[in-house]
Order: C-alpha cells, then structure tokens, then sequence
C-alpha cells in the first residue's frame, strides 16, 4: 500500500484517503444501470493490436464489488453480445484488481478474493476471450491461497494467452513479494519467491518489454531507511539479477512512490520519491538487463522548481529517454515534466497546468505520442470542481492543446485518469470515474491527435 507522506496544502487532506486495501456469476442490473445500488470507479484499459479496447472497473455495491469489464471498439461501439461482463464479485468493497491482454483479444484479470475474511485474502484470476467469454472455471482460478493476506495483484501479458501475475503476501509475517506464471489453459507452470526479505516488501510496480523481460520495483524495509529494489524475470522465468532483488536506491532516509517504463527491449526507467535531504525530491535510474545503471549512483534528481516533489509517473519515449512527470509544491507549484535520455541528460523541461492557489493536479499519466512528445492526463482541482485534463506536448516541449490543457470532463474525487495510445488510428484512449445523478459512472473518451474528442462512452 502506497504511504506517500504529504504535509502541505489543505487541499492534499482533502483529496488524499486510502485508494488502493470466485464467485458465482450474480445479476448486472445495478452495474448496467448505474442505480444508487452501484458505484462505478478505478477504470484500467487493455488495448489490442486490433486498436480495440478492453475496459475493466470496479462496481461497489452494498453487497461487496463485482469487477465488470467491456470491450469497445475503435468507434466506442461495446462489442460483447452482452455490453458488460461480469468477472467476479467479492464481499469487501474495495477489492483491488488489476488487468493484462491474452494476447488474442481478450483479457486474463486478477483480484483479492476476499471470501475467506478480510485478513484472509487469496488471489484469483479469470481469462475472458475475445468475445467475452470466460475460459477459466467459473468464478477463476486460485493463483495464490496460502495463510494470511495476499494483495495487490499485478499483471503482465505473456502474449500467449497467459500471464505472469505479482502480489504482496504476508504469509511468512510479514509482506513478502511473490508471483507466478499461469498459461492459457489456466494452467501455472511456475512460481516465484521474488523477495521474502526481512521486513515488508510494499508498493510494487513492474512493466515489461513481453515476452522477453519483466522488471518489478518496490520499496524495500531491509535496511532501517527503506530503500528501492528491483528484480528482473526473463520469458522463461527465470529471475536474472540478486537473490531478493537489486538495490536501486539504498542508504539515505527514505525513497518511496516507485514508477516504472520500459524504455526499450533491454532497457527500464525507474522514479521516486527520496527524501534523503529530508526534503521530497524525485530521482530517476535507468537499468539496463544486466543489472547496469546508467546513470549516477542511487538515482539522478529531477529539476523543477524549488520545493517538494510527490508521486512521479513514467512513460517510454521512442526507445532512447523516458518522460517523468511529478506534482510540485511550494513555490512555482504546479505540475512539472522532463524527458530523460539513457545518458541522463534532460531534453525537455516544461510546467504543466496554471498554478495558482486555489488549484491542484494529481494523478498524472503519460503515453509517448509517437513522434517523440507525450500526451498526459491528469485529475485537476480547484474551489467547487473536479475535472480531468490533458495536453499534448511536442517533442520541442511546445503546448498543442493550448497553455492550460483541454478540458475533458467532470471527475470523481480521487480517480486516478488511464490513457493508451491507439497507433493504428492515431488517437489516445482515456478512462476516468466521475460522479453521476445516481452514484458513479465509468468514463471512456477516445481524443484524436489535436485534442478533439471523437466519442465518448458513460457507463
């Protein structure tokens, strides 16, 4: 669980609270109504090579969650026979979950069951095809049900109908990282001990360059100031770096808030929160697949302006940088962004947003453009709204969508914007939650390369 620690701004008290703690198939009435019954929120997209997407979000209910998911179409068209398909419920309602591709136009999903008590959670996954049918048995199949707490899932495509699935889990005592490799039958045909380390292991991130490398990143309690470690998995799942995991950022007072990007087949970006000025500051390292940082020792700080700096967000740039983009505070605040080179020479420097008293941005995400800018959404806000944005930022760090970003819609608060790049078609997929006149619904806007909203989808 993410504890990034903010002391400024009322506003960060507002807006901060905890986000992300097999069943029979039951009614999608209240999910496909939107009633009062169902709250729609914490949207993740799954593209395709078609330039189709798969759309995958939590409804709460009074009864627990139900993870429903849809697939659209380049148009916005819902393509499943039924709209939304319903992978699994669970009595808790703030079950975590996360998504990756089969591969073949469908989706494998993992998430917490919970029903064996809250203290007591398992991992489960579910493989929808391409037309939305469950492949697996009913309900999903178990990954993980050893004692104690497993949590946090997270997913990555093994582009063969399988999937290699990542989780906190407590049943040594403490929060260990473990996975396993599960193939399209449902099948696993290897586990992982990634780090059962001393103390916990917290806040994973991992991004691959499938099929051939995994790499996951974690904040790591080993040492009495936690530190950032990383381990790398190769397609055959093997784990190539240190038994436990490689030391990225050690020795100083805190690091915290890991992100991660591919940034080409051999090669992987990392970024932080460090407070080892006892001030936060964010630092990025790029590792190469033999366990090689590119840059300085322990990580190279961002610019920006003075002040601190909270909860980076990374995207891949054209196979030779990576773009880091961080929330500033103190003076100059706003929302900052820099491009990083393997070499770490900063190639482009910008502010997003207009900062003023009144405003905030939180939840930055980014996807290359293609053309060597990026695009970036963002949650902003300000007295009596909450709204989500994004701007399209050239290659020469110039502004496409004017100096403040295009406004996309109203926003639920604390919901985290989703964004892929549909490069077939040239335009970007965006997903948020927002509140509706019956509690909250689900948000898919499809934006073409000048900010112009082609569809958008409620549901």
């Amino acid at each position: 669980m993410r504890k990034t620690a903010f002391s400024l701004l009322g506003v960060l008290l507002w807006v901060l609270a905890t986000i992300p703690t097999r069943a029979m198939p039951l009614s999608l009435a209240a999910a496909a109504t939107g009633d009062s019954a169902s709250n729609h929120d914490a949207p993740l997209l799954v593209s395709s090579d078609s330039g189709d997407m798969i759309v995958v979000w939590r409804a709460v209910t009074t009864d627990g969650s139900e993870v429903i998911a849809r697939k659209l179409n380049q148009q916005g068209k819902s393509l499943w026979h039924e709209g939304e398909v319903e992978v699994c419920t669970e009595p808790l309602p703030n079950v975590h979950f996360s998504a990756a591709s089969d591969g073949r136009g469908g989706v494998i999903v993992a998430w917490e069951d919970s029903h064996k008590g809250r203290y007591d959670t398992d991992i489960y996954a579910a493989r929808l095809d391409v037309d939305g049918r469950s492949l697996w048995q009913s309900g999903g199949i178990p990954l993980c049900t050893s004692v104690h707490q497993q949590q946090f899932p997270k997913s990555v495509s093994d582009k063969l109908g399988g999937a290699f699935v990542f989780w906190t889990d407590y049943r040594n005592g403490n929060a260990d990282i473990f996975g396993c490799h599960v193939n399209e039958q449902g099948d696993i045909l290897r586990r992982f001990e990634v780090c059962t380390q001393k103390d916990d292991q917290l806040d994973l991130a991992t991004a691959s360059s499938s099929p051939r490398f995994i790499c996951l990143v974690w904040v790591d309690h080993r040492m009495q100031a936690p530190g950032i470690y990383a381990q790398l998995i190769d397609g055959d799942g093997k784990m190539r770096w240190s038994e436990n995991g490689l030391p990225v950022c050690t020795g100083f007072f805190q690091q915290e808030a890991p992100a991660i990007t591919t940034v080409n087949k051999n090669c992987f970006q990392v970024a932080w929160d460090d407070y080892r000025n006892r001030v936060a500051k964010v630092f990025v390292q790029a590792i190469d697949t033999d366990g090689v940082a590119l840059l300085q020792p322990n990580g190279l700080p961002v610019t920006g302006a003075d002040g601190p700096q909270y909860i980076p967000s990374l995207c891949g740039l054209d196979s030779i940088a990576g773009i880091v983009t961080w929330l500033q505070y103190g003076r100059g605040a706003g929302m900052f962004q820099e491009t990083i080179n393997l070499t770490g020479s900063i190639q482009v420097g910008k502010a997003y947003g207009i900062p003023k008293p009144s405003l905030a941005q939180f939840w930055p995400a980014s996807v290359s453009d293609g053309h060597g800018g990026s695009v970036t959404a963002w949650l902003e806000y300000d007295v009596g709204r909450i709204e989500v944005f994004a701007q399209h930022t050239r290659a020469d760090g110039r502004y496409e969508w004017g100096k403040s970003g295009r406004l996309l819609g109203a926003a639920k608060e604390k919901s985290h914007p989703q964004i892929v790049a549909d490069r077939l078609n040239h335009t970007l997929n965006i997903a948020w939650a927002k509140e509706g006149p019956n509690g909250s619904v689900i948000v898919v806007t499809c934006v073409n390369e000048d900010g112009t909203v082609i569809w958008k989808k409620e549901f």
